[in-house]
């Protein structure tokens, strides 16, 4: 028995060396998705990636013919004896400064089992392309510049929705979409390379070559 407890013994010591065969056990390693529907789990899993955002400040105005006030009106009436009418109505305007945020991601809900090719440790993936995910823009970041006349709340509201409307203007202009997408494939292949693919291909492109 004494023989048998030394050479187990033995093979322990062995094992727990720098190249033992126990090492192995111990080491940590990336997990690997190793067909299709598990990467597509694991990316689905990430959601929505919102990968680029712009800030920005906008000033929108509008005008319009306002209604004459009541007063006028009678005392015009009662000068020249003529049925009821508006004298010349005045011009009213709003002025708005609004401040926004426009974020942009990708769904990837969006994808399906035929936008991703595994073989081995290759993977070819086809992303959806990026969009506006979120406007936001807060009523304290709605600032009255200017008004004249009085205005209604629904022309108020129309008036907000042109700012929002600008704001994503602005981020067409600086290429959000664009920011986006780059940013959405740096993720998704950094994802994938952890997840111990080797070769990465995206939207088409050799992804880290």
């Amino acid at each position: 028995p004494y023989l048998i407890i030394a050479v187990a013994l033995w093979f322990l010591v062995q094992g727990l060396g720098e190249k033992g065969w126990l090492t192995g056990v111990f080491k940590p390693r990336p997990v690997k998705l190793e067909n299709t529907p598990l990467v597509l789990a694991g990316i689905k899993g990430l959601a929505t990636l919102q990968t680029a955002r712009l800030y920005a400040e906008v000033v929108v105005d509008s005008t319009a013919i306002g209604k004459t006030d009541v007063s006028v009106r009678v005392l015009t009436n009662l000068v020249m004896p003529y049925p009821l009418f508006d004298p010349v109505p005045a011009e009213k305007k709003l002025v708005l400064i609004a401040k926004g945020w426009v974020i942009a991601g990708v769904d990837l809900q969006q994808l399906h089992e035929k936008d991703i090719v595994v073989d081995k440790d290759s993977v070819s993936i086809n992303l959806p392309a990026a969009g506006v995910t979120e406007v936001i823009m807060n009523p304290t970041d709605i600032e009255v510049f200017d008004e004249t006349g009085r205005w209604e709340a629904n022309a108020i509201q129309q008036v907000q929705l042109k700012a929002k409307n600008t704001l994503l203007q602005k981020a067409a202009e600086k290429n959000l979409l664009a920011t986006a997408n780059q940013k959405a494939v740096q993720s998704i292949g950094s994802f994938l390379r952890g997840a111990g693919f080797r070769a990465i291909t995206i939207n088409g492109k050799k992804f880290g070559t």
